[in-house]
């Protein structure tokens, strides 16, 4: 399964980024921010979504850092 790990940080840079690996064939993006609108996208393309440390912006209401 092709898996791309995406090092942007800036929401719509993520989403641009996402568009391009769905469109080059991959299947799982890691890597990023936790955006909604970036979950939202890989469910509507049928991707599987891996942010970084699944950590979700200030704007989200809640938040899951990783352990340590």
């Amino acid at each position: 399964t092709p898996i791309l790990e995406i090092v942007e940080y800036d929401e719509k840079e993520c989403i641009e980024k996402v568009r391009l690996a769905s469109e080059c064939g991959f299947k799982t993006i890691m890597g990023t921010k936790f955006y909604l609108s970036v979950l939202n996208y890989c469910r509507c393309n049928s991707l599987r979504y891996i942010p970084f440390g699944f950590q979700r912006s200030a704007a989200e209401p809640f938040q899951r850092n990783a352990p340590g």
